[in-house]
């Protein structure tokens, strides 16, 4: 899994890596297009771990906001 390499450097406990839903639901809140995509196998530096899924995700995003 791509978390194991951070995860074993500082010591965190990887199933306590990500944030709760409900952390997950109020983050997201804030902002008012935001919305939340796990991409499965990526930790906190998800543009070295998957890059291709992220700019799939971010066209996705991207192409759903107003021209």
């Amino acid at each position: 899994m791509a978390n194991e390499f951070w995860s074993g450097r500082r010591g965190i406990d990887e199933q306590h890596a990500t944030p709760e839903p409900e952390e997950i639901a109020r983050r997201v809140a804030l902002f008012r297009r935001g919305r939340h995509e796990e991409i499965e196998g990526a930790g906190h530096m998800v543009h070295y771990d998957a890059p291709d899924r992220l700019v799939e995700s971010t066209r996705r995003f991207l192409d759903r906001l107003p021209a």
